[in-house]
């Protein structure tokens, strides 16, 4: 057997498990009662408040925040985030959680981890974009405060946008 034929062999057995790996996770919720999300009710409070004012730049600790874009790009600060939406025309129009995705699990009272699956709309030059993101945001207590330090959106895709993005992968390798 030839070097190539192994190599596109390979490639197809790992596409083939990412691919069982990702239908399955496409559009799940989380098991009922698998995460723990009633303890710390005091702090769960704390975060939630402070994410529903997202102006608020002291919920950024000396703006210490990183975040990935749906698109794949790193930020470093929440302002730059926001203002690269401004300055490709961009404006929410509305973020919509996926009934049944949110998930917050904090751990040892100082740690915090958000999980959700959100429907983004925005209003764009060219029109009105919709997208899904699968989102994970994390965020730490330091002096008794919550304090959000970063933040990844990915772009959730549907089985027939999969196959797609996988066989043109396939095609160039």
């Amino acid at each position: 057997m030839k070097t190539g034929q192994i190599s596109s062999k390979a490639i197809m057995v790992f596409a083939i498990i990412i691919s069982c790996m990702c239908f399955r996770a496409n559009g799940q919720v989380p098991l009922s009662g698998k995460y723990n999300t009633t303890d710390y009710p005091e702090d769960r409070k704390a975060i939630e408040a402070q994410r529903s004012i997202m102006e608020d730049s002291t919920q950024f600790l000396n703006d210490d925040y990183i975040g990935v874009g749906a698109e794949g790009k790193a930020y470093y600060g929440y302002k730059e985030e926001i203002k690269s939406f401004f300055d490709n025309g961009m404006k929410f129009k509305s973020v919509t959680p996926v009934p049944g995705s949110y998930v917050l699990r904090i751990y040892n009272g100082d740690a915090a981890i958000r999980n959700s699956m959100l429907d983004v709309v925005f209003e764009a030059p060219k029109g009105t974009l919709s997208i899904r993101v699968l989102r994970i945001e994390n965020d730490i207590k330091q002096n008794g405060k919550w304090y959000f330090v970063a933040g990844q959106g990915t772009l959730a895709m549907s089985k027939e946008e999969f196959e797609k993005a996988t066989a043109q992968f396939l095609k160039t390798k």
